[in-house]
């Protein structure tokens, strides 16, 4: 689980997949220090998405969950994860859409940030996808799941950020899918498969799993808060609603 936050999408991909055995990193020493008292059956790592001391090959499932939009390096640490593990899930959003392009324009106004560096539409995540070590197996592009709306409606955020989370699920409830994301962010969701071919199978480190777990689905990784078909084969694409 790279870039692991609190873990908790970490922990009910892992119950989903019937993993036994995961390994939880992250740049923040803190946010470890909490993530290991809500789920202490992980192994936690305190090291760079970019630089992973781990062997090839040597995980079945890595999770980039809302990570690699964060990431000042994000092929590098593709390429390290096509390196470490198998197979990837990863999700992150695609923001060439009329609000994003507004509110980066007119950012004073809308006082919002949310650590972003990179910004992907679909074809620049395929291909930085393909292009660093991965083979897409399946994606789905689906709206931001109702559970973010939720909290930003009952929690502490200011009005104009309230009206706009009401506006955006309003407008999700009326407009087909494909009229929706070209006014607001969707999640891109994908399972893929790495092409790294190791050229020594040696033993696997601490932390890794000993049998390929179940993986989980792009359909289930859509529905998490924010927070397989063959290798070759054409990707199965889901417009979800």
């Amino acid at each position: 689980d790279v870039g692991c936050g609190a873990g908790e999408i970490g922990a009910r991909i892992a119950t989903l997949a019937g993993a036994t055995d995961r390994t939880a990193v992250d740049c923040s020493g803190p946010i470890l220090r909490l993530a290991k008292e809500r789920h202490a059956d992980a192994t936690y790592l305190r090291i760079d998405a970019a630089r992973l001391p781990l062997r090839n090959q040597s995980y079945d499932l890595s999770l980039l969950i809302d990570v690699i939009e964060h990431q000042a390096q994000p092929e590098q640490v593709l390429r390290e994860l096509s390196r470490v593990c198998t197979r990837l899930l990863i999700r992150t959003p695609l923001e060439n859409c009329w609000y994003e392009r507004l509110r980066r324009r007119h950012r004073d106004l809308f006082q919002e940030s949310c650590g972003h560096v990179v910004y992907f539409d679909l074809a620049s995540v395929r291909r930085m996808l393909t292009t660093n070590g991965f083979s897409i197996c399946e994606e789905s592009i689906r709206p931001i799941a109702w559970s973010h709306w939720k909290r930003v409606l009952t929690g502490d955020c200011p009005l104009h950020g309230k009206a706009t989370a009401a506006a955006r699920a309003l407008l999700r409830l009326v407009l087909p899918l494909a009229w929706y994301r070209r006014l607001f962010v969707v999640n891109y969701n994908a399972l893929c498969e790495s092409t790294y071919r190791s050229q020594s199978a040696g033993p696997t480190v601490s932390g890794t799993a000993t049998s390929s777990p179940r993986t989980a689905s792009v359909g289930q990784l859509a529905e998490l808060p924010v927070s397989s078909p063959a290798t070759g084969l054409a990707p199965k694409v889901t417009h979800g609603r």
